[in-house]
């Protein structure tokens, strides 16, 4: 049976109130954008295309409730999505456990990991490479233990939105120094007055996989 939406719309069949077999989505001009095949076993493959045919995004997913309680009251998911550039190049995944611990990592075009995130309900870790391969950041998530305040200690390599350049972010014992990329001068900071600057440089986290210019961190670092 056929669902038409905006635009769009999904070719498919159900089974017993529940997805089955392939379903396909099309565009306004049918051509095929997303292809799910659902299996028996409680698990799915996405397949997502862009104009020109070519895969963008993959997804293989599993539900760890039956179908029917699925439908009705939501089910943990569990699984792992990769994505492409247009060259047919990973550029990232993610996988997704059914606890709720995820991993989620961007790649260079030359296939190295650029940056490794991994978080579960009470810990977190952000490991960065440049693109020959050495490790430049990693910073951890750690719990204290009489107050229960989570802060992070280690590196990382952040982009500066105002001043549209790489910035080293160092924390440690409630103190957190920051310099500029390439040839700044160490400045630390208390967590309080680290607030301002950071507001004020608007620092942020690198984003890989901008549109015409792909990030590529830095692989000297200043000395402290």
């Amino acid at each position: 049976m056929g669902r038409v939406a905006t635009g769009y719309a999904q070719l498919g069949q159900y089974n017993d109130g529940c997805p089955a077999g392939s379903w396909y989505s099309l565009d306004a001009m049918e051509q095929v954008t997303e292809v799910t095949d659902y299996a028996a076993d409680n698990t799915h493959r996405s397949y997502w295309y862009d104009a020109h045919g070519r895969l963008t995004y993959f997804c293989q997913m599993s539900t760890s409730t039956p179908a029917g309680f699925d439908r009705i009251f939501g089910g943990n998911q569990e699984g792992a999505c990769w994505a492409f550039d247009s060259l047919g190049r990973l550029s990232s995944s993610q996988v997704v456990r059914a606890d709720g611990e995820q991993t989620m990592i961007d790649f260079y075009p030359n296939g190295q990991m650029a940056e490794r995130r991994w978080h579960s309900d009470t810990a977190a870790t952000v490991e960065q490479w440049c693109p020959s391969g050495n490790r430049i950041g990693y910073t951890r998530m750690v719990t204290e233990g009489r107050s229960g305040t989570s802060l992070y200690v280690g590196r990382l390599v952040q982009w500066s939105v105002a001043e549209y350049s790489y910035y080293l972010v160092r924390m440690r014992n409630e103190r957190i120094g920051i310099s500029r990329i390439p040839g700044g001068l160490w400045k630390r900071y208390t967590k309080e007055e680290y607030r301002a600057i950071d507001q004020k440089l608007g620092l942020c986290q690198v984003l890989f996989h901008e549109a015409g210019k792909p990030a590529e961190l830095p692989c000297r670092l200043p000395r402290r």
